[in-house]
């Protein structure tokens, strides 16, 4: 398993290269998906520390981030998921940590912040997080 590979599924491109180019200063490796089909493929395909999805992918909500979050937790168990949407609904909130989202963040979220999730919530299940 890569230690450090990050899994980001957001709908905006721009979005996912600002957090791309971010992140992989910090030397993580960083894996993206526009879609439902691509994010479950790489779910098949690689092991992910943590797997950060936009709540709706295929037009106003549409919520196929909850998918991406059940497929995350039975295919990633050991990952960190967060869901990152710019709804802000209480609803959404709970139906998304009890599909089992460990964090829910509203948009916009800071590539800095996500790490930290990343680090706090790996540091907490093993010693020295996620970075190299």
């Amino acid at each position: 398993m890569k230690p450090n590979r990050i899994l980001l599924v957001d709908d905006d491109i721009s979005l996912l290269f600002g957090y791309r180019v971010e992140m992989e200063m910090e030397h993580l490796l960083i894996d993206t998906a526009t879609t439902l089909a691509e994010a479950d493929d790489l779910l098949n395909k690689e092991k992910y520390k943590a797997v950060v999805t936009d709540l709706n992918l295929a037009g106003k909500e549409s919520f196929e981030g909850l998918i991406i979050v059940d497929l995350a937790i039975k295919k990633q168990p050991d990952s960190t998921v967060i869901v990152v949407t710019g709804i802000s609904d209480d609803g959404i909130k709970e139906s998304s940590l009890k599909a089992g989202a460990h964090f829910f963040l509203e948009k916009p979220v800071k590539a800095c912040d996500l790490i930290q999730l990343f680090e706090n919530h790996h540091s907490d299940k093993e010693a020295g997080g996620i970075r190299p």
